[in-house]
């Protein structure tokens, strides 16, 4: 039974720790027209754990409610949105906040964006300590 149990769970990608800049040089890899991954240094990326400040937000309400949070790490920018009733979320952050965020990698018109599955809010050296776990990873 165990085995069943085992074939039917899902498996959730690696989140890996990126920078902007790694995610918007990477190549994206499309199926039918849905983003499948970005291919980033010979991974296959679709989840990312990603620290960065916002730097501009948005929020509409009404019959489509929809918005986002611009996030940059110094190496780029990048956003991260929210749809229907995910928009309360927004309330939450401001501009110059720092923010861990785990989440998908998805693409609109061309554009990589991230839906969220965690999202906290983080001291500013937090950004210093991920850029040097990464520098860490690249040796």
């Amino acid at each position: 039974m165990n085995e069943q149990l085992t074939e039917k769970s899902f498996k959730r990608h690696v989140a890996y720790k990126l920078r902007i800049g790694q995610i918007l040089q990477g190549a994206p890899i499309f199926e039918d027209i849905k983003l499948k991954h970005v291919e980033i240094e010979g991974k296959s990326v679709s989840r990312i754990n990603l620290i960065a400040n916002v730097v501009d937000k948005f929020s509409q309400e009404g019959e489509k409610k929809y918005g986002s949070l611009m996030l940059d790490d110094a190496t780029g920018q990048i956003a991260v949105k929210f749809f229907g009733d995910g928009v309360a979320q927004l309330e939450e952050f401001q501009q110059g906040d720092t923010l861990l965020v785990i989440g998908l990698l998805r693409s609109w018109q061309n554009q990589i964006y991230i839906t969220s599955e965690i999202i906290k809010k983080k001291d500013p050296e937090y950004l210093l300590i991920r850029k040097l776990e990464i520098e860490e990873l690249l040796i």
